[in-house]
C-alpha cells in the first residue's frame, strides 16, 4: 500500500486500525510488523502537518 496516496483522514483511520491489530497480536513478530507499519503512518502524518 502506498501511504503517500492516502488522505490525512485515511491515514488516521489506518493508524487506529494498526494499533488495534497490534493489541491483538499473538507473537512478537506480528506485533513488531504492525508497530513498524504504524510508525510509517505516523511519520507520514507528521510530515503533512509540518
Amino acid at each position: 500500500m502506498k501511504i503517500k496516496k492516502l488522505t490525512t483522514n485515511q491515514l488516521k483511520k489506518l493508524r487506529e486500525y494498526l494499533f488495534t491489530k497490534r493489541l491483538s497480536a499473538t507473537n512478537k513478530e506480528e506485533w513488531q510488523k504492525y508497530a513498524d507499519m504504524s510508525d510509517e503512518v505516523s511519520k507520514e502524518l507528521q510530515a503533512r502537518i509540518l
